[in-house]
This record gives C-alpha cells, sequence and structure tokens, in this order.
C-alpha cells in the first residue's frame, strides 16, 4: 500500500509540473491551417500586443489581441498595434499538454514592434470542421499587388 501511494505521489509531482502549455512548432501540413507560412498578414484594425514572459522559462513574446487585451503579472508591457500593421507567418503552435487546447500562428513583424525584439502570437479560431483558421475580424491576407502579374 505505501509503494502505491508513493508512485501516486510521484505521478501526480510530474503531473503537475508539467502541466504548463509549453508549445509544440509544427509545420503547414501538420497545423492544418489554411494560411501557409511565409503568407503576409494585415491588421484590419487597431489591436494591442501583450509583451508576456512566459511563466515556465521567461521567454517573451508578443500575444496580439483585440483592445482592451488583458492584464496579469506576466504582462510587461502593452504595444499598439494600428490598423495596416503586416506580419509574416513563420509558424504555428499547438499547446504538448492535453488539458491545453487552441492553435497559434508565430508572426514577425514586418517593423519592430516598439523594441520589444520578440516574436508574435495570435490565437487561430477554430472552423466547424474542426481544423484553424485566420480570425477575419482582425487580420487579413496581405497580397501584394505585383504577384497577379506575369
Amino acid at each position: 500500500m505505501h509503494r502505491v501511494f508513493s508512485l501516486a505521489t510521484i505521478l501526480g509531482l510530474v503531473f503537475c509540473t508539467s502541466c504548463s502549455c509549453y508549445n509544440v512548432r509544427l509545420s503547414t501540413e501538420e497545423a492544418k491551417v489554411g494560411i501557409p507560412i511565409g503568407s503576409t498578414i494585415e491588421a484590419r484594425k487597431e489591436l494591442i500586443g501583450m509583451l508576456v514572459e512566459h511563466i515556465d522559462d521567461g521567454h517573451k513574446y508578443v500575444v496580439i489581441t483585440e483592445l482592451p487585451g488583458f492584464g496579469n503579472r506576466y504582462v510587461l508591457k502593452r504595444i499598439p498595434i494600428p490598423a495596416g500593421t503586416r506580419f509574416q507567418v513563420v509558424g504555428f503552435e499547438r499547446p504538448r499538454n492535453f488539458l491545453c487546447s487552441g492553435m497559434d500562428a508565430v508572426l514577425y513583424p514586418n517593423k519592430p514592434l516598439e523594441s520589444s525584439g520578440s516574436e508574435a502570437q495570435i490565437g487561430l479560431v477554430q472552423t466547424t470542421s474542426g481544423s484553424f483558421a485566420l480570425n477575419y475580424e482582425m487580420f487579413r491576407e496581405h497580397r501584394d499587388p505585383k504577384e497577379g502579374e506575369s
């Protein structure tokens, strides 16, 4: 009985220490997202970037969201993002832990965001088919007018 309790305690501690939502980087195919890596997206309206320090390892990144944003002890700075700001999609991430859900796009801004020096992330919306897509209320895919000319 003592061994069962010890094993349960050890497993509980391991589970609790590994239950953060650390993300796994995915390719476009693995993510099943309709917007490919390398695409450029543009903010449709004014947004807010929250420079956040990751709870587990101190990694800093910008979470882009609609105004008014959010606040907690891990938000280091609020960065205004004007409509028309462009980002390049460089990857996708999903939580490693099954208790967490969702999918994020990892972005690099075309112009640095107020010297944050960090990559940005946006949450993708889940479609009825179960795949993920860009939130078209916040962003649109940017197409270079020269792309159509050949």
